[in-house]
Order: structure tokens, then sequence, then C-alpha cells
């Protein structure tokens, strides 16, 4: 009976002993769960922002605008990419406080199982107590430095205080293209533009001006030479993509209206009106007035980060995307590489569709964006060779002898005396492959402009100008007289004139005004923004 008595007390002994130990090793399930979803968030964000700096070199508002804006018709490269850095990490990171909780289970085993050595079990239980603790207290703290890091990597603050802050500089600036003169002199010159993916000039030689022992874009080096190419140095050289202007919408946004792209961050889409910036004027629409037919070409889905609806609504632009090279039959439905469909067959459309717009007999602005150099790395297509070990070296090299070929081919056609042909980059490259550690001082973004006006060949050198002065630069290579040479905030760069950059002399002082928000800005350009 003794005996009973003795085993009804040890197994109640267990009992407590279990629960206890059970309510250790679950410790508090709300603060748990809490310490949990911070770990988790904070080691999310900082694999993310660690991979984000190291692959990319862009800016807090770039990503501001590209999470912001449709992603509809975006290539799989970079979410492929991101995907196989980042996941195998935040599962490594995952796995450390999974290892902890599974040492708590087999401490749990270990004394729930009726073994009576207290000795062990509070001292078990005491380091059981003592890491939970810690990691409570760890997990607030990484949350803190992931921020820190974050802010750190991207000036998130400054990027707050400046979206917070108002600028005059565009009450100062800013030139409507419908108030002043735009007139012709002579016979009127069609226009084809040519917006080369992440083309700058540091992917030349050193020797001929960029950053290289060997150049990757020899022949664009030439075209420059050959032809006009504004440039910031007395070698090969270029623009600098202002703020609002370092991604593709943003580029083409402001280079065709010599205003940067800053519209308040629910603008970053376009509005469920339809409306797109509605009080901005454009090229596309100076040269509508003008009697222009205006025409789109990518190789891509155009509604991608709302270029389609920014196109329509400024210039009426005829758009030919991806989904119209299927639908005319140029490529096979399901058809599919990289963003849509290569730069070759890019070239090939706009050769056919020139030769239609010079027989329709309007004067026509053809502007073409091409792909292959996207990032990340770019993509190696059919026509692309294996000389530099580089693969983005050989991408870049292979647009240059793309593009090289279809300027050749453009010179045998009948439009060519009387067509201006732009070439540009739209922005930097936003990777890190073959600028990587260049000082960006250096990184301007290409131009040559092909059978325009002439100019002094040392007007063309010194030059400091950014995106925005492509707008009336363009329009004077044309042949058209601008009335005090200057629309948007931009300066027509064959006048001579100071550029607003040229006239400020500090270009730190002037993008952090660019950066700053506008009452003026949205009152006269997207006043469908306007708050209510």
């Amino acid at each position: 009976m003794n005996s009973n008595k003795q085993d009804d007390q040890d197994k109640t002994i267990n009992k407590k002993t279990n629960k206890k130990i059970n309510k250790t090793v679950r410790g508090n399930v709300p603060v748990n769960i809490l310490v949990a979803i911070i770990y988790i968030v904070s080691l999310f964000f900082f694999v993310v922002c660690y991979w984000s700096k190291k692959a990319f070199n862009v800016q807090f508002n770039d990503i501001v605008i590209t999470l912001t804006s449709p992603i509809e018709g975006a290539g799989d490269a970079v979410f492929a990419k991101a995907f196989s850095y980042c996941l195998p990490r935040i599962f490594l990171g995952l796995a450390v406080p999974a290892v902890i909780q599974v040492a708590f289970v087999l401490i749990k085993k270990k004394f729930g199982t009726g073994h009576d050595d207290n000795i062990s079990e509070n001292s078990a239980m005491k380091r059981l107590k003592i890491t939970r603790r810690i990691l409570w207290s760890l997990s607030p703290i990484l949350l803190a430095l992931t921020v820190l890091y974050i802010n750190k990597c991207y000036r998130i603050t400054d990027y707050i205080i400046a979206r917070n802050s108002d600028s005059s500089l565009y009450e100062q600036n800013y030139v409507n293209p419908h108030s002043v003169s735009i007139s012709p002199e002579g016979a009127t010159k069609n226009l084809i533009y040519i917006y080369l993916e992440s083309m700058e000039n540091t992917y030349a030689s050193v020797e001929d001006g960029g950053s290289h022992d060997v150049n990757y874009i020899p022949n664009l080096t030439r075209l420059a030479n050959e032809n006009v190419s504004f440039s910031q140095k007395d070698k090969l050289g270029g623009f600098y993509a202002n703020y609002g202007a370092t991604w593709t919408l943003g580029a083409m946004y402001t280079t065709m209206s010599g205003v940067p792209y800053n519209l308040p961050l629910e603008g970053n889409t376009p509005p469920d009106n339809g409306e797109f910036a509605s009080g901005l004027i454009t090229i596309g629409q100076v040269l509508k007035e003008k009697g222009y037919h205006n025409e789109f070409l990518c190789g891509s889905d155009a509604k991608f980060a709302g270029r389609k609806l920014f196109l329509n609504k400024h210039g009426k632009y005829e758009i030919y995307d991806y989904y119209k090279a299927i639908k005319n039959g140029v490529i096979d439905k399901g058809y599919k590489h990289w963003w849509g469909f290569e730069d070759f067959i890019l070239y090939r459309i706009a050769k056919d569709e020139l030769t239609r717009l010079y027989e329709e007999g309007e004067p026509f602005n053809l502007t073409m964006l091409t792909v292959d150099t996207h990032y990340p790395d770019g993509y190696v297509c059919e026509l692309c060779e294996d000389i530099y070990p580089n693969m983005t070296g050989n991408v870049v090299l292979c647009a240059d002898k793309q593009i090289n070929e279809f300027i050749e081919w453009c010179k045998e056609q009948p439009f060519y005396k009387d067509t201006v042909i732009v070439i540009t980059g739209d922005h930097p490259r936003m990777d890190t492959q073959l600028v990587d550690g260049i000082d960006p001082v250096n990184r301007t973004v290409y131009n040559c402009i092909i059978n325009g006006i002439d100019v002094d060949h040392d007007i063309t050198r010194n030059r400091l100008f950014e995106s925005y002065d492509i707008f009336p630069t363009t329009l004077a290579a044309m042949g058209y007289t601008i009335e005090g040479n200057r629309l948007g905030i931009g300066t027509n760069m064959y006048s001579g004139n100071k550029t607003l950059l040229e006239q400020y002399g500090d270009i730190m002082y002037l993008e952090g005004e660019l950066a700053k928000g506008s009452d003026y800005y949205v009152n006269e350009f997207a006043p469908e923004l306007k708050s209510n």
C-alpha cells in the first residue's frame, strides 16, 4: 500500500514537473509570436536590402516608383535573381531560431519523463529561460539595426524630408512650350529617337573617354565622334540622369517634357480617371500639333509602368509593342524571350515601320526603346558573340553592333536626308555589371545626334547638363527655332546658353531641389492629383 501511495506521489510530482517544463518550453505564447514576427520581418528586409544594394545602383525614389507602379509586362529575370539570392539566406536565418526551439523540445523530453534530477533540471530550465530572454531582447535590437542599415543604404530620412519640403525651382525656371514660339527653319524633318537601355559612356575605354581597358561600344563611340554629341569633358561623355530620370519611364517623361518625374507618391501609378500628368507638354504633343505621326516601338508590354497611358495622353502615339508583334504575326503567340522579344526583332520591325511611315507621306516621329541591355546582366541573344569573360560586356558589344547596323541601313533609305536620328541611353546602368566602383561623376548617359543642324564643336564639350535638357535640344536638332532656347526647365544645348546645372554650378544642391515636393509642380503638371 505504501508502494502504491509512493507511486501516486511520484506521478503527481512528474505531472507537476512536466507542466512546469511545458510552460517553460512554451513560454509566453503571444510574446513568442510577436518576437518571431519581428525577427522574420527584420531578417527579410535586411537580406533584401543587402542584396539590392549589392546588385543595383538605385536610389530610394527608384524603389518607391517600382513598388507603386504597374508591373504588368515586367521581365521575370529580376524576380528570379532576387529569389535565388534572398530565399536561401532567409531560410538560413530562420534556421537559427528553429535550432534553438528544437533544443527546447529536447530538454523537455529529457526532463519530462520522470527523471529525478532536480539539479540538472533547474540548471537546464535556467539556461532555457535566459536564452529565451536574450532572444526576446535581441529581436527589437535586430529590428532597430535593420532600420538603421536600410536608412544608411538608401537615405530614407533624407527622402522623407525632401518629399515634405517645397521647392520654388519650377516657379522660377519652368517655360511652358505653349507660351513660346517653336517654329521650323526650312523644311520639316522627321525624327527617329532611339532609347538604348542603360547605355552609359563608362562602357567605352579610358582612352576614348570611358572607364574600361577595352571599348565595349566602339561603334557608338565612333558615331558620337563623327556626329554631334554633347559631353561633360573633352572626350566621349554625356548628360547626368537627374532625380526623377533614373528609370525608364522617368527618363522618357523627363527627356520628352524637360521636366523631371516628381509626381507625389499617390501619383506614381496612373489615376483611376485615366489621366497622366495632364498639364505636362511633351515633344509628342508639340510634334502632333505640327502634323507629325507619332509612333512608339518596344519589345515588351507597353503598359509596363504606365508607358502606354503616358504616350497616349501626350502625343497620341501609335503603340507597337510585344502584343502587337504577335497580332501582326511577326512573332508566334507564346514566343517570349527576356521582356518580350529581342532587339534584333525590334530593329527588323523598325525598318518595316519606317518604310511604311515614309510611304504614307506625313512627317513622322518614331521613338523606340531597346531592352537587351536591361538589368540584371543583360540578355544574350543569338547574335551575341562570346568575346569577353564578362557576359554583360558581350551583351553591350552586341547592342553596339546592332545599333550601328541599323544606322547604316537608315543612311541608305530615301527618308534619311530629311530625318534626324537621336540616340540616347535612357538612364545609367541599374545593376553593378561593368560599373562597380566607378565614380558617379563619370557615369553619364550616352547621346548622339545624327543629321541634325551644325554646331561649333567647342559648344559640345565641357558642358554640364541633365536629362531635361534633351527636350529642347532634340527640337533644335530638327531645325526648330525656340524662343528663348528654353523648354520645361531644359536648355537648348545648340544655343550655347548655360543650362540649369551650369547656372547653379552645384549638382548636389540642384538634385536636392529636384527631390523636394512642389505644390506648383502638382498644380501645373498634374492638376488631377490635387487634394480636394
